[in-house]
């Protein structure tokens, strides 16, 4: 877990580093590396909890330890529930901003004819994950 999170920080720190002149988009191995780093979060997470549960398991197992000396003192049944209500809150406005977006792009069709024989110039995307020029506001373009 601090190994993945070191890991994270330098990746970071080389991003600041590249973004000075836009180097970033020069430098394959680091985008390369972004692509592999956007898992690890999930990993460092769930590498903290087995290092905590496995470290705790043989102390509770042998009775070094009672099971109510192994929860969380700090812990409340209302502090759990409070995170949860809250992820539950976070990922439905995420998900709902995420088909109000999908439902303004299928309104809004194609802007041109695709099946013209015409040559289109590639152009980037205006924004990250996007490849529509559909606004989210009311309005259209």
């Amino acid at each position: 877990m601090v190994g993945i999170g070191l890991v994270m920080i330098a990746f970071g720190l080389t991003g600041l580093v590249l973004r000075r002149g836009g180097r970033y988009w020069q430098a394959p191995w680091f985008l390369n590396g972004l692509r592999w780093m956007s898992f690890t979060p999930f990993l460092a997470v769930l590498a903290g909890w087995v290092v905590t549960e496995a470290g705790r398991a043989p102390w509770l197992i042998y009775g070094v330890m009672t099971h109510a000396q192994g929860l969380t003192p700090s812990l409340t049944g209302g502090m759990a529930l409070f995170t949860l209500i809250g992820y539950i809150v976070v990922y439905a406005m995420v998900f709902s901003a995420g088909l109000y977006y999908l439902f303004r792009v299928l309104q809004a069709g194609l802007e041109e004819d695709l099946s013209a024989e015409d040559t289109h110039e590639v152009e980037r995307a205006s924004r990250p994950l996007s490849a529509t020029h559909v606004r989210l506001e009311q309005g259209g373009h």
